[in-house]
């Protein structure tokens, strides 16, 4: 019975972080929604003790926590009030979705089905992008350069990875949106967070 819950709970887990990741690129309530159903069911999933050691033996869930406890000692020494300093405190919180995540993304299979959720989510953002700079319809200014950086890497790696025609096209889709950080949305963060993502992967 015991096992049955936790099977069940991992997998709602994973429904929402792919659920989450596809909806990066949509209003922010979808994910907010998403990642708080998410750390609803890690908190009643148990196995608290296998779940620390997976985390403390992963590399990326050990920066994001020296990271935040980083942004924690920052509070104390900031001349702002304890109210702002708590605030903008919590938005970097969210850096605790890394290492939680990293408990339930254990395989390979696991992990590109929320890579992909969110590649998907930012090949519909592309279209968008290029349709609104084209002039087919006005949507505004849309600037989310460090995500598309992210995911031309993932594309890169999946065209570094695949052969023929899908090798073709993940090397397209990379491109595009390349040339949509670099000239559309024209947002530095991304420009640098791109050349760096560029430099890893070569």
């Amino acid at each position: 019975m015991k096992m049955q819950y936790q099977e069940f709970t991992n997998l709602c887990m994973l429904y929402l972080l792919i659920a989450a990741s596809f909806s990066i690129n949509l209003p922010i309530a979808f994910g907010s929604v998403c990642l708080t159903l998410f750390l609803v069911f890690w908190l009643i999933s148990g196995s608290y003790l296998s779940r620390l050691s997976l985390i403390l033996m992963n590399p990326g869930a050990r920066i994001s926590l020296m990271l935040l406890g980083l942004y924690t000692i920052g509070v104390t020494y900031s001349s702002a009030t304890w109210h702002d300093s708590i605030h903008y405190l919590a938005k970097y919180a969210k850096i605790l979705i890394i290492p939680f995540a990293i408990t339930v993304i254990t395989t390979d299979k696991h992990r590109n089905y929320v890579i992909n959720g969110f590649l998907i989510s930012l090949i519909g953002y592309l279209i968008v992008s290029y349709l609104n700079w084209l002039g087919f319809f006005e949507f505004g200014v849309m600037r989310h350069g460090t995500y598309m950086a992210v995911g031309m890497y993932f594309m890169l790696r999946n065209a570094y990875r695949k052969i023929g025609f899908y090798r073709t096209v993940w090397t397209a889709l990379a491109v595009l949106t390349a040339l949509n950080i670099l000239f559309v949305a024209d947002v530095r963060t991304g420009v640098v967070t791109m050349f760096a993502l560029l430099l890893i992967f070569f």
